[in-house]
């Protein structure tokens, strides 16, 4: 092969061997990563097969000609220099070849290569005393306590009138600059909203995934399908038993016996014999499928959101607020896919299906004035002023800043300790 092929950190075994049959005999290979961040493990990624080639590859300003080199990229652009001294201090004290697998040596060491102003605050590190610290699992009665004590350092923040540096100015901070890191925003994440919500913050969260998986988008979607294509059980099931026209799974299961050797619209259109409530979806499906050629998208489907009282249902719902705007959402996505030209509803429905794939999440309105609370695997995804990094475990991590937006008063990080 000709050109140079890109390989990270995280690759396996047998990645690595297919990777150098390809090669011209791992001639032209490009890595790229750092070890200190790797964390797939789970995938069978062996970032030992990266570090190898860290020890034994030389400096490129001591490399021969042709051999082998290696370029620290050391300067990090997106984090304070308190912050990065703060990390470095941590690390070079417990990170080794023997825990870690790295020497957390003066190559390690992070730098910092953006000049934000430097106002003389540190990290800041709480440690909570805790009931029954002995028992590593975050009982509700830890995680409460810690929802509480964050819920309340961030209000007196913004109230003790915090400032932030955004592109060269200073501005107040408001709650849309705070993030707060939770391993699962679906385990603990209500707590947090409550605590927040008790101290009046508004926030916005990642309840299952984001926008795309959502419920209320969810099950929009599905009745989406159905009316596009009512041959699609998963979809055709979701809808039926989904707040839209509830039934129920013993109602899903009566169905299922009118037909049990074809697809499942089948067998809700011989169930319609004997039951209401299939023949009103058959009816409402009908009604549908004319609508959806009929109306332009958007009009459509703001047709079923009223109709089906979607609004009434979603406010009903815990996190009301959020869903509504998520659906206000799936309305404006509509109009955002008629505006480019396109049209039709299975149009639409792929086009929605590229941007989940793709991981193009949109911008749910409102969200720029809300603190939000967001799993950590999802930090490389945020821009965010303030990070609230809550771990159970005892590492320690220290929040850093992005698209030069930079925190005048120190970052927060919940420690619990054993």
């Amino acid at each position: 092969m000709g050109s140079e092929m890109c390989i990270r950190d995280s690759v396996s075994e047998v990645q690595d061997l297919i990777f150098r049959a390809v090669s011209r005999d791992g001639n032209n290979l490009f890595f790229v990563g750092d070890v200190k961040q790797s964390i797939y493990r789970f995938r069978l990624a062996d970032p030992t097969i990266f570090l190898d080639k860290y020890a034994r590859f030389a400096d490129f300003r001591a490399a021969l000609p042709g051999a082998p080199r290696r370029i620290l990229l050391r300067e990090n652009f997106r984090s304070r220099r308190a912050v990065l001294e703060g990390a470095n201090h941590v690390f070079s004290n417990i990170m080794s070849r023997a825990l870690g697998e790295l020497d957390y040596d003066d190559a390690a060491r992070l730098r910092a290569g953006a000049p934000y102003p430097d106002d003389g605050e540190k990290p800041e590190l709480a440690v909570l005393e805790l009931p029954d610290a002995d028992d590593d699992a975050p009982t509700p009665e830890k995680a409460a306590l810690e929802a509480d004590y964050v819920a309340r350092r961030i209000r007196a923040l913004i109230d003790g009138g915090a400032s932030v540096w955004e592109n060269g100015a200073e501005r107040p901070a408001h709650y849309g600059d705070v993030v707060i890191l939770l391993r699962s925003a679906n385990s603990v994440g209500p707590m947090y909203r409550a605590a927040l919500e008790a101290q009046g913050i508004p926030v916005s969260a990642e309840t299952s995934g984001g926008f795309y998986t959502s419920e209320e988008v969810s099950v929009l979607c599905s009745l989406l399908a159905v009316v596009d294509n009512p041959h699609q059980d998963v979809p055709l099931i979701a809808a039926l038993r989904s707040p839209l026209f509830g039934l129920t799974a013993d109602d899903l299961a009566a169905v299922r016996t009118c037909d049990r050797e074809h697809d499942f619209y089948t067998a809700v259109t011989l169930a319609a014999e004997t039951r209401d409530d299939c023949r009103d979806f058959l009816d409402v499906l009908a009604r549908y499928r004319a609508l959806s050629i009929e109306l332009p998208l958007g009009e459509f489907l703001w047709h079923v959101v009223d109709d089906r009282a979607v609004m009434a249902l979603t406010s009903a719902m815990p996190d009301g607020e959020l869903r509504r705007r998520n659906v206000l959402l799936l309305l404006d996505l509509a109009q955002q896919f008629e505006r480019t030209g396109a049209r039709g509803l299975h149009r639409f429905l792929l086009w929605m299906q590229r941007q989940a794939a793709e991981g193009e999440e949109p911008t749910v309105p409102g969200s720029e004035s809300q603190a939000t609370i967001a799993t950590t695997s999802n930090v490389a995804n945020l821009a965010a002023t303030v990070l609230v990094n809550v771990t159970g475990t005892a590492t320690i991590t220290l929040a850093s800043t992005e698209n030069n937006v930079t925190l005048t008063e120190a970052a927060i990080v919940i420690q619990k300790l054993n």
